[in-house]
This record gives structure tokens, sequence and C-alpha cells, in this order.
């Protein structure tokens, strides 16, 4: 018998922590992810590119995906490649709110030598 410490208990106001969510394992990209991926290319690599040091030339490949829905707002996770041969997780929060782009793309700063590497936090 497994235990776990996820909570779906939201908090508003008092100081503790945001619930804990599950990322679902990282599949092969679907074509409506691939093209939400080319929709938001840009913001994309504008965040990688504080991050990473990418030739004017390189174009960011999602290679593997995630969707979280929560509350009907749709968090796709990707693991996509950069130069040197390293992958990144990159967010995409879909909520249905008019929102600049910029907002809803996250490029976590890290990157890591595994494709096969789960993403498993919210960042």
């Amino acid at each position: 018998m497994s235990s776990t410490n996820e909570t779906n208990v939201r908090t508003e106001g008092d100081g503790q922590s945001e619930p804990q969510h599950h990322i679902p394992p990282l599949t092969p990209v679907t074509f409506d992810a691939r093209e939400l991926w080319e929709d938001y290319r840009n913001a994309i690599e504008a965040k990688a590119q504080k991050h990473f040091s990418m030739p004017a030339t390189f174009q960011m490949v999602p290679l593997r995906m995630s969707v979280l829905d929560i509350e009907g707002t749709k968090t796709y996770f990707f693991k996509a490649r950069v130069p040197n041969n390293k992958f990144v997780n990159v967010r995409l929060r879909l909520s249905g709110h008019a929102e600049p782009r910029d907002n809803q793309v996250a490029v976590e700063s890290r990157a890591s030598g595994g494709l096969d590497e789960e993403i498993t936090k919210i960042f």
C-alpha cells in the first residue's frame, strides 16, 4: 500500500502553499500540440534565449509532451531540445482568459541531458 503527499485542498490568503498536482507521464507530441507549439514559438524561444545560448537559426523542437487540466485551465508541458544536445522543460498555460502570450509561457532555466526525464513539478 502506498501513500501520497498530494492534496486537493485549495487555500487562499492564509499563507499556505498551493495544492500539489501530479503531472502525467510524457508521451509523443500530438499534431494539435505541435500546432499549438508553432503558434507560441516566438514567445517560447524568446524565453529560452534568456537562459540558453542559441544561434539565431536554431529552432526548438518539442519532442515529448504532457497535458494537465485543472479546473478548465489546460497546461501543456513539453520536453524540447536546446543546443549542445540538452533538453529543457517548457510550460504553456491556456486559461481561456485574455492574457499576453509572454504570461502563458514559461521555460525552465535548467537543461538536462535526458529526453525521458519526467517533468515532476509545475514551474
